[in-house]
């Protein structure tokens, strides 16, 4: 009868030390499994921002250009006065039956 429950006691603490291990290994699987979340977040934060910086820089340059075009246009305007055509005034064209 002692046999048994020292064989017993041995078996219940050969268990705790194999749940302390699964328990450790756990820990650390769910560690890296963050760190690695936690740097796919910064990796997706890093280019979400350099696409940011990419997309304001070439707003700010086409604005730029839109605000160039429209004072040369006006000031073409001033030195090269268009006159409108009127196409009610030309015939219709000419068209096969």
């Amino acid at each position: 009868m002692r046999g048994n429950l020292r064989s017993q006691e041995l078996l219940v603490e050969r268990n705790g030390e194999e749940l302390r291990s699964y328990r450790e290994a756990m820990e650390q699987s769910q560690d890296k499994l963050r760190q690695g979340t936690a740097n796919a977040d910064r990796r997706q934060h890093e280019l979400l921002a350099e696409f940011k910086r990419r997309y304001d820089r070439e707003r700010s340059r086409l604005s730029t250009a839109l605000e160039r075009s429209q004072a040369i246009s006006r000031r073409s305007a001033h030195l090269l006065p268009f006159k409108r055509l009127n196409f009610d005034q030309f015939p219709p064209l000419v068209t096969s039956p």
